[in-house]
Formats: C-alpha cells, sequence, structure tokens
C-alpha cells in the first residue's frame, strides 16, 4: 500500500481516538453483492478497567446480513445486545473502502443497584465510519471510529445501595470507541475475523476498557474481484 494509504489509515485512528460500546463489526466497510446472505457467528469478551482490568464472562453473538441493493446490506445482530443497522458503502476501490453504518439496538444487563432484583434495560444508537484496506484478495485491514449514544429506558432509580458514581441516573450517555480488525477470506464462502475494540468512559463504564472477540461468517462475502483484473500492457 502507498503512504498515502497509511497516512489516511493514522488519521482516521486519531480521530477515532478523540471522537469514538463494544459494537464490534466482524465486517469489512465494503457490503456483500444484492440478494445475497450471510451468517457470523464469534465468541467475545471484553477488559473493563472498572473492576481492576478483570475480564469478563466470554459470550457468543450471531449477526446475519443481507444484501439489500448495490452497496448496501441490512445487518440483524443477537448477542448481547438485539440490533439491526444498515451499512452504507459509500466509497469503493481497489486499495480503500468506506462505510457509514447506523443502528439501533437494545441490551439488558445486572442492574448497577446491589439488593435489588432489578435489571438495567439500554438502548444504543451507534453510526460507526469504518474504513478499510483490501491488501489483496483475501485479506483486509479495517478500522472502525464511533461515538455510540446510550439510553437507559429502565424504571429503576439509583437512589439507594448503587455503586458510586452511578447513585444518579442519567437516561443519557455518550461512549467513544475505536476499533481495529482484520478479514481473511479462507475460501469464497469462509471469513475469519478478529477484531478489538478500546472504549471510553461513560454513565456506565467509568473508565477505558477492551473488547476483543473472534468470528466466522459463513456464506456470502464481499466482492474483490478487481484483483483478478490484469494489468493493461
Amino acid at each position: 500500500m502507498s503512504s498515502r494509504i497509511f497516512a489516511s489509515f493514522f488519521l482516521l485512528a486519531h480521530f477515532a481516538a478523540l471522537t469514538g460500546c463494544t459494537g464490534n463489526q466482524y465486517a469489512t466497510p465494503r457490503t456483500i453483492p444484492r440478494g445475497t446472505v450471510s451468517h457470523t457467528v464469534a465468541l467475545e469478551g471484553s477488559l473493563d478497567f472498572r473492576f481492576n482490568g478483570e475480564p469478563g464472562d466470554l459470550h457468543p453473538r450471531y449477526q446475519l446480513r443481507i444484501g439489500a441493493a448495490d452497496r448496501v446490506d441490512v445487518g440483524i445482530m443477537v448477542g448481547p445486545f438485539l440490533g439491526a443497522d444498515v451499512k452504507l458503502n459509500f466509497l469503493r476501490t481497489k486499495d480503500v473502502d468506506m462505510a457509514f453504518t447506523p443502528g439501533v439496538y437494545y441490551g439488558v444487563f445486572p442492574s448497577m443497584s446491589y439488593g435489588f432484583d432489578e435489571v438495567t434495560q439500554i438502548v444504543r444508537f451507534a453510526a460507526p465510519l469504518s474504513l478499510g484496506f483490501n491488501t489483496s484478495k483475501t485479506v483486509s485491514l479495517f478500522v472502525h471510529a464511533n461515538a455510540a449514544v446510550l439510553a437507559d429506558v429502565s424504571e429503576e432509580d439509583y437512589d439507594y445501595g448503587c455503586y458510586p458514581p452511578y447513585c444518579e441516573k442519567d437516561v443519557w450517555s455518550v461512549m467513544p470507541e475505536v476499533g481495529l480488525g482484520v478479514q481473511v477470506r479462507v475460501t469464497p464462502n469462509i471469513a475469519l475475523t478478529p477484531e478489538l475494540t478500546v472504549y471510553g468512559s461513560s454513565k456506565y463504564t467509568t473508565m477505558p476498557g477492551i473488547h476483543g472477540g473472534l468470528a466466522i461468517t459463513f456464506g456470502a462475502q464481499p466482492n474483490y474481484d478487481e484483483f483478478d483484473e490484469k494489468k493493461n500492457d
């Protein structure tokens, strides 16, 4: 890749660190072809520095993507959150792709108060910007930058027996994140995608944390046939 591509990568990473939940994409910015379907299964976990960097439980995630139109696909995710998004692949070249993926997600988590059996219900709004670098027909690197908006829609008030600083309920909070991953398309219908996301402080995460996972995708893959085209003599 050219020095210009590397410069773009580091500029976006710097921007993400300043402006960027833990919504791993497990996908490059390039959408799957229209009328096709892919299935992604991932195993993931987190290190939350609220608890001295102790690892959280591993959990599975399933994602379904459907090619809705040229350079547009729709995703449905089941995991810690249940949600849906739309990927708009507005820039597509042989070497570089970019996409915008607005989505909304709903999750239920243990309450921040102890002594109660209630749970915390969170709605997450996100619109990550993704930049991908295609090093070959089978390998792509990508980075996601995002500032997720979290809304606490539970009825519980954190006015007693809560973990500081959660003793006052805030309905809205913002969580910055930046994710980095690599996709290896081992066959035309199977891809492996490890991804690591660093997320910042919010009402629900008082200190930064790390969220990582490994995914395998079956079915339709993005098309990178540009690498098969022969150069003119």
